[in-house]
């Protein structure tokens, strides 16, 4: 599964001689995820926000301390100092991603998508399940930024569903066939949940589109009776 091979990667980043944290970390986060998956896929509008904070704090820790351990030997206590470094980096990236309200829309929907979904789509192959996680995570993020309420309730109902059972399927051995079905029944069910507690907010965007939409639709009426009124116009200075 891919999202648990996400958990594989975080645990394996501890370095060699803190088999204790190792240890602690494998038995606790996948369950700790697991919960916080459940969270976000029956209460993804609430919890977005969450989810938003975490995605720029690692991508603010994870790319200073690769960057970092590339150039300076990453042992002892430079081990120490760049874990200290990532988390001020990751910490203040994590701070200011609220400034850009839409650049944080589009990465956590799309990475949300991405990282959930390839594994239900191994039917494909590797390459075309990524290509088409790639899309449809696009895809989320630009419409996440568009129409917020409506893309980030079904985004988090579903990544969040895909999510669980990405990590349900290998600690407690559950098919694959079986996690994909419930997968998408709990997405379901999650939806609902969410389109209930946020129906006041989701009616309110659906009359703000349908006022975009009728004002679009006066405008296309107008602007050929204003052409109609400048050709005129122009026809009679002419002549």
């Amino acid at each position: 599964m891919e999202f648990y091979e996400l958990i594989e990667m975080i645990t394996n980043a501890v370095p060699d001689g803190y088999e204790n944290v190792r240890l602690i970390m494998e038995s606790a986060l996948p369950w700790a995820l697991a919960v916080c998956s459940a969270a976000t896929c029956f209460f993804g509008h609430t919890v977005h926000k969450i989810w938003n904070y975490f995605f720029f704090f690692w991508i603010g820790f994870l790319v200073p301390v690769f960057l970092l351990g590339l150039i300076f030997d990453a042992s002892g206590n430079r081990m120490y100092a760049l874990i200290a470094v990532g988390a001020i980096t990751g910490a203040a990236c994590s701070y200011y991603s609220k400034k850009l309200f839409k650049l944080q829309l589009f990465v956590t929907a799309f990475l949300m998508v991405f990282i959930s979904l390839p594994s239900y789509l191994a039917f494909m192959g590797k390459a075309a399940s990524v290509a088409v996680s790639l899309a449809l995570g696009a895809a989320a993020g630009i419409l996440s930024t568009k129409y917020k309420y409506i893309a980030t309730i079904v985004t988090t109902a579903f990544s969040g569903a895909f999510m669980l059972f990405g990590v349900l399927e290998p600690t407690l051995g559950i098919p694959h066939t079986a996690a994909a079905v419930l997968s998408v029944a709990l997405g379901a069910a999650g939806l609902s949940l969410q389109c209930f507690i946020e129906r006041r907010e989701l009616k309110e965007s659906w009359e703000e589109l349908k006022e975009k939409k009728n004002k679009l639709k006066k405008r296309k009426k107008t602007e050929p009776d204003s052409v109609c009124l400048e050709a005129r116009e122009n026809t009679d200075e002419s002549s």
